[in-house]
């Protein structure tokens, strides 16, 4: 990427962050068997459960060995031929005490290919459970369904209800064919009112702060080529910083809170200021 680009998406609006907002915390929820490395070939991985009904349906669960992603092992399910029960899907899950995370954001995370087929799908799933079956946070992929026959890291993020009982999180195969799981991680992201804040209207000069930040954030996300670009949890990344880009009070200021937040993500940018 030019450093011409860079200063043209800093200076093109005119107007173009105060104290700093820190990022969210991050912390890891502790998960059993994130990796599938425990357990015999074949069978189904310990700490992740699956209801007999979806067996009888004619769905296979099983710790496999066919490419991980890490490790020497992943999670299969698979279901060859009709369903036997219509209304049933492939799914593996694990269940998670809320009491700790009452009031916090989490994320799912996990590794996912398919067979490769036109119709195969599989997705990630995260629940969480409040008492007397009240409705909580859900979430399923059914929008964004993984169909690649390569790994692809993908992730699912919510609040956790203050009353909440469980956090649910799991893997799904809809249909037919065979879907591979793998490196799955939990995580507390900070508070859940994190990002939630009431509508207002904004200034000129907040207005093109944002647009400056969107351009240069869609600009680095999808094209720029570092490896920190690659891995980079980029909704988090909005959320922590869209708020300091806003209130910035100077083209000046804008580029060297610019240059703070993404040279970490894209370091072959350079000075992004004067």
């Amino acid at each position: 990427m030019r450093r011409s680009i860079l200063l043209a998406v800093c200076f093109l609006l005119g107007s173009l962050s105060p104290a700093r907002s820190a990022s969210p915390s991050i912390q890891a929820i502790p998960l059993v068997n994130p990796g599938f490395e425990d357990g015999t070939l074949g069978q189904t991985a310990p700490g992740w459960s699956t209801p007999q009904a979806i067996l009888d349906a004619g769905y296979s669960i099983r710790t496999a060995e066919e490419r991980p992603e890490s490790g020497k092992k992943c999670l299969q399910i698979a279901r060859a031929g009709a369903k036997k029960n219509p209304q049933a899907f492939g799914v593996s899950a694990q269940a998670i005490d809320a009491a700790p995370y009452r009031g916090k954001r989490v994320r799912f995370t996990a590794a996912v290919r398919v067979e490769g087929g036109s119709h195969d799908t599989a997705q990630l799933w995260m629940r969480v459970d409040r008492p007397d079956g009240a409705r909580g946070f859900f979430d399923n992929m059914g929008d964004r369904p993984v169909t690649s026959a390569s790994w692809q890291k993908v992730q699912v993020t919510g609040p956790v209800a203050a009353d909440a009982e469980s956090i649910k999180v799991g893997f799904l195969l809809p249909e037919g064919g065979r879907a591979w799981f793998d490196s799955a991680t939990l995580e507390v992201l900070g508070d859940a009112a994190i990002g939630n804040e009431p509508a207002r209207p904004l200034t000129d000069r907040g207005l093109g702060n944002l647009a400056a930040f969107a351009e240069l954030y869609g600009t680095v996300r999808w094209f720029h080529p570092s490896d920190q670009a690659a891995a980079a949890d980029w909704n988090s990344f909005a959320l922590a910083r869209v708020q300091r880009v806003e209130k910035a009070a100077s083209p000046a200021e804008l580029a060297r809170n610019l240059e703070e937040l993404f040279l970490p993500l894209a370091p072959t940018v350079g000075p992004l200021g004067p």
